[in-house]
């Protein structure tokens, strides 16, 4: 049940204050209407409408995807118009492929014929868009190796945003080149998110290892994003709070150099969650010039850690 309370005449009043602003196109004070008609009344289906016009009409892309899949998921009536907002959102944040692919899957159906003429064009430039797109990672990979690192980096991370799956052997073959250890994460997630297993082999650190990626976690899997790095940031935030956004960013850099592998011991073993807590926010905590914690006896282990966590720092430097 709702918990908002209505109130009619208010409700009556901002529909009319909204009305006004939108024959005048302005679109800033109907957005802010909108919202002031959220705190006080359900929106109708007719209201609900307007605000996805006005977000596109705003260039607010993310909320318009957001709030036209909140629709389509609770059955609004107005099914045609609220896919074709959905769509445009997801054009303008360039998602062709899932535009291809949506709008593919609708196809398959029986679409109504105004609707289909509404999405055709669509369908057309995203896959316009994804050929535009595949040439310039055709030719970025052709000198992928003569690019610098940052570039390398960049590359990766958009075809990754981009759901492009083109490129698995040329990755491939690149990981078992010399390679900057964050790009190397990357391509890893990358081979995960499309779907590969099998045996890969890379230099990291200087060591030459081999990974089975039907056994990797993706990157915000492993227990450092899952386990270690919360109860990291968790520690800041009760004793060091100004410092936890900068900790946080430090951590996430860690993990980009260190992924795929972990924190062990001279035999090959796992080091116990805890203590690899406690290593980093002892390292942190001199690394930052704060009191460190009383309550953590270091070991020889913590050491060892630190030691480790030094060593993956001075990869980035």
């Amino acid at each position: 049940m709702s918990d908002l309370i209505i109130f009619p005449k208010i409700g009556e009043g901002l529909n009319r204050q909204l009305e006004d602003a939108m024959a005048r196109q302005n679109y800033e004070e109907a957005y802010d209407i909108i919202n002031d008609m959220e705190r006080h009344i359900e929106l109708s289906e007719q209201q609900q409408l307007i605000k996805l016009e006005v977000l596109l009409k705003l260039g607010s892309f993310i909320e318009l995807r957001e709030e036209s899949s909140i629709l389509l998921n609770q059955g609004h009536s107005s099914y045609d118009v609220v896919i074709n907002y959905f769509l445009e959102s997801l054009f303008a944040l360039e998602q062709y492929q899932t535009v291809v692919e949506l709008i593919e899957s609708l196809r398959s159906e029986k679409l109504d014929q105004a609707l289909l003429m509404q999405l055709l064009p669509l369908y057309d430039a995203a896959r316009h868009q994804l050929n535009e797109r595949e040439k310039k990672a055709v030719d970025k990979f052709r000198h992928f190796q003569s690019m610098s690192e940052s570039e390398q980096y960049h590359l990766m991370l958009e075809l990754i945003q981009s759901e492009q799956s083109t490129y698995i052997e040329t990755v491939k073959y690149l990981l078992e080149q010399p390679l900057d250890a964050k790009v190397q994460t990357l391509m890893i997630e990358y081979l995960l998110l499309n779907h590969q297993a099998g045996i890969i082999h890379l230099m990291k650190f200087g060591d030459l290892i081999q990974l089975n990626l039907a056994e990797l976690p993706h990157l915000q899997d492993t227990r450092m994003m899952t386990d270690v790095y919360p109860q990291v940031i968790d520690w800041f935030d009760n004793n060091a709070p100004s410092l936890s956004s900068a900790v946080a960013e430090w951590l996430n850099m860690q993990q980009m150099l260190l992924y795929p592998l972990d924190y062990r011991d001279g035999e090959g073993r796992l080091f116990d969650v805890q203590e690899i807590v406690d290593s980093h926010v002892l390292y942190l905590t001199e690394l930052f010039a704060i009191e460190q914690p009383q309550h953590i006896e270091e070991t020889d282990r913590h050491v060892e850690i630190i030691r480790q966590i030094k060593s993956i720092e001075m990869k980035e430097h």
